[in-house]
C-alpha cells in the first residue's frame, strides 16, 4: 500500500498530505498525489514528499520565500530556482496568437460517470490579459485550491441552478465573455444508446458552444481569427473534429465551414493559453464543483465523482454512490450508462 506523505508540489500553495499514485491511462493520464481529503493534484514540475509535516512545511516556506535567481535565456526571461525545487521550465504564453482575436474552450466530465459534460468557451479583451494573469488563471488541475475563488469572481454564481446552458455571459471587470454548455447525463445516455461515442459528443458540444460565443462577439463588432480547443482526443483533434461533424446526420452549422477562421487543437492548451483556455478550464472546474454540491444535496450524501468501481476498497465509495442514486431514481438518469455503470450492474 502506498505510504501517506507530506508533499510540496509545484503550483500548489500549501503542503498536501496524501499518497503518490501512478497514471493509469484511463481515469488519470498523468501521475498525481491523492490528498487525504480526496482532492487530486496532478504532478507538473517539481515535487517532493516528506515523512514529517514539519519537514514539508520548512521546505515549503523556504522555497516560497527564496529569491529568484536569473538565468540567461534566449529571450532574457527569468527562470526561478530555489534550494528546494528544480529549475522551473519557461512558462508558455499566449503571445503566438493576437490577444483579443481568439476564443478558447475546454471541457470537464468526459469519463467520470457522475460528472455531466460541461464545455466552456471564453474570450478576453486584449487589454485584460495582464489582469487575468494577475488573477491566477491556469490549467485548473494545477490550482485546485484557487478554483472556488477564481470561479466565483469570474462568474458570480453561487449554485448550479443559477447558470443557463448555452447562454453567453459577460464580466466587464475582467473583459470576459464566455458561454457555458452542459449536457446532462440523461441526454448523454441517448447519444450513447445511439452508438455515438464521448469524443463525438464532445465535438458537437465544442462546436455549438464556440459558435454561440463567436456569433455574439461578431454581433458586437469583435473580429475573431482563431479558436483554440484543448485537445480531448490525444493529438487527433484536428483530424477527428472535422470527421465527427460530418457523421451520424449532424446537420447544424459547423466551425469547420468558417473559411476565415483557424482552428487549433493542442494538448494541455489550458496551460499554454492560460488567459483564454486556462480561464475556460477554471470555469469548467468551478461549475463542475457547483454541480457536485447540487447532486450531493439531491441524494443526501457525499457522492464519489471518480471512475473506479471494481477495486475492492477504492471502488467502495462509487458503489455506495450508485446504490444511493438507485434507491431514489431506478432509471439512474444522473449516471452515464457506460462501462463503469454496466460493471456495477453486474456486481
Amino acid at each position: 500500500m502506498a505510504k501517506v506523505k507530506y508533499w510540496v508540489l509545484e503550483g500548489v500553495d500549501k503542503v498536501v498530505k496524501g499518497t503518490y499514485r501512478m497514471a493509469d491511462k484511463v481515469q488519470h493520464k498523468s501521475n498525481y498525489v491523492e490528498g487525504t481529503d480526496g482532492t487530486i493534484y496532478y504532478i507538473s514540475g517539481a515535487n517532493k514528499g516528506y515523512e514529517s509535516q514539519a519537514d514539508a512545511e520548512a521546505a515549503f516556506s523556504g522555497g516560497s520565500q527564496s529569491k529568484s535567481k536569473k538565468t540567461s535565456t534566449s529571450d532574457n526571461k527569468t527562470i526561478a530556482k530555489s534550494a528546494n525545487t528544480a529549475i522551473a521550465p519557461k512558462a508558455p504564453t499566449s503571445t503566438k496568437l493576437t490577444p483579443g482575436a481568439y476564443i478558447g474552450s475546454d471541457e470537464v466530465g468526459k469519463i467520470e460517470p457522475l460528472k455531466q459534460l460541461i464545455v466552456v468557451a471564453v474570450h478576453v479583451k486584449a487589454d485584460m490579459f495582464d489582469k487575468m494573469r494577475a488573477l491566477g488563471v491556469d490549467d485548473s488541475k494545477k490550482i485546485p485550491a484557487k478554483i472556488s475563488k477564481i470561479g466565483k469572481m469570474l462568474t458570480g454564481f453561487d449554485n448550479f441552478e443559477q447558470f443557463e446552458s448555452g447562454k453567453v455571459y459577460e464580466n466587464e471587470e475582467y473583459g470576459l465573455t464566455y458561454c457555458p454548455y452542459i449536457l446532462s447525463n440523461a441526454e448523454y445516455n441517448k447519444y450513447h444508446e445511439a452508438g455515438i461515442n464521448a469524443n463525438e459528443v464532445l465535438t458537437r458540444i465544442h462546436n455549438e458552444t464556440n459558435l454561440r460565443l463567436l456569433q455574439h462577439l461578431e454581433e458586437a463588432g469583435i473580429k475573431i481569427s482563431d479558436i483554440v480547443i484543448d485537445d480531448y482526443m490525444n493529438g487527433y483533434g484536428a483530424k477527428k473534429f472535422r470527421e465527427y461533424l460530418n457523421e451520424n446526420g449532424y446537420d447544424k452549422d459547423k466551425l469547420t465551414d468558417k473559411t476565415n477562421l483557424k482552428l487549433t487543437f493542442e494538448t494541455k492548451a489550458d496551460g499554454t493559453y492560460k488567459e483564454i483556455v486556462g480561464t475556460a478550464s477554471d470555469i469548467c472546474a468551478y461549475l463542475d464543483g457547483l454541480l457536485q454540491q447540487h447532486l450531493n444535496n439531491k441524494y443526501g450524501m457525499e457522492l464519489d465523482y471518480g471512475n473506479i468501481i471494481n477495486h475492492p476498497s477504492m471502488g467502495k465509495r462509487l458503489r455506495d454512490s450508485f446504490a444511493r442514486i438507485n434507491e431514489m431514481d431506478p432509471d439512474m438518469s444522473d449516471v452515464k450508462h457506460t462501462k463503469t455503470y454496466n460493471d456495477w450492474k453486474k456486481m
